[in-house]
């Protein structure tokens, strides 16, 4: 009987001493985890004490850039006919324009398009052929604005039929300086807001948290409506003063926007 009290009270004892290890193994296992949680607070404040504004910028400028369709078409009997001849009148607008010799001038050609002519008979009667129309148009593009007056004329003189769709535009280096200086002028308007913002609340801005670009437009090319409208029907083959188009494009505008986070304490 005591040899068994003895045995019981052993195994008490054992498990006292097993329950107090487990005690101080939990607690020391949350003093190892408690920084963790700290740092998560600390990330939590310093996300909490930010920021966040927008901030927009634009440029202002002049297109350095003229584009102007070309297009020259014509009729014949066959369709190998009004290919050849066509290519014929194509190959000297381009030989023409070209001893132009503008620099920086570049001559692509846009589209080409041959179809049947057709003549109706009757309502019983299918339609007949009668002739076929090739098409060709070309672009020429140049950063010498005032030379565009010299291609227009020169490529009616070379037997183009039709001019059309004079439009401005910027070329690829004023096209990243314009974005850079909207971006830049974006930049600073955010910041301004931003130290508004904190002085107005009494708190000292230190860092920025986060930067993103949300937006940079840059405006696709614009038509010179009043030249459009004069060479949109072939008169500048007998119309006088067709070199000394007057080309005064209009400023159009590089626009930008940032989002721009501060941490501030």
């Amino acid at each position: 009987m005591v040899r068994r009290r003895a045995i019981f009270i052993t195994i008490s004892i054992s498990s006292v001493i097993l329950f107090m290890a487990a005690l101080l193994i939990s607690g020391c296992l949350a003093d190892q985890a408690s920084p963790y949680y700290s740092d998560g607070d600390k990330r939590q404040d310093e996300t909490a004490s930010t920021i966040t504004v927008t901030g927009s910028g634009s440029h202002r400028v002049v297109p350095d850039k003229a584009t102007v369709d070309i297009s020259i078409f014509n009729e014949e009997d066959t369709s190998q006919k009004a290919v050849e001849q066509n290519n014929i009148v194509t190959e000297k607008v381009i030989e023409t324009i070209e001893a132009l010799e503008i620099e920086k001038m570049e001559i692509r050609t846009a589209s080409f398009n041959l179809i049947p002519l057709y003549t109706y008979r009757g309502e019983d009667e299918p339609p007949e052929v009668y002739a076929y129309r090739a098409t060709t148009v070309l672009q020429a593009s140049t950063v010498e604005i005032d030379e565009i007056g010299r291609i227009i004329s020169s490529s009616i003189e070379a037997g183009a039929n039709d001019v059309s769709s004079l439009r401005f535009g910027l070329s690829d280096d004023l096209e990243k300086e314009s974005k850079k200086a909207a971006l830049e002028k974006a930049a600073m308007d955010g910041k301004d807001k931003a130290y508004t913002i904190a002085n107005s609340l009494g708190v000292e801005i230190i860092d920025i948290y986060h930067v993103s670009e949300t937006e940079t437009y840059s405006p696709g090319p614009v038509i010179f409506r009043e030249t459009e409208a004069a060479v949109g029907a072939g008169e500048f083959s007998e119309t006088e003063g067709v070199s000394s188009i007057p080309v005064a494009p209009d400023e159009v505008e590089v626009t930008a926007v940032i989002k721009i986070t501060y941490s501030f304490r």
